[in-house]
């Protein structure tokens, strides 16, 4: 019983732990992708004004 309550006790950890890092890395993505979509755009300009 108290082996089982442990692993209760370690899957609500788990869970909760997965959650915030999920929240994290949404967030950390979303920037990511501006700071990507900032770099592509300046790439495309730089290749563009090169023409």
């Amino acid at each position: 019983m108290h082996s089982s309550n442990i692993l209760d006790d370690m899957a609500d950890g788990a869970v909760f732990l997965l959650k915030v890092v999920f929240v994290m890395d949404v967030r950390g993505i979303m920037k990511l992708a501006q700071i990507t979509n900032q770099s592509y755009l300046l790439y495309f300009f730089s290749v563009y004004k090169s023409k």
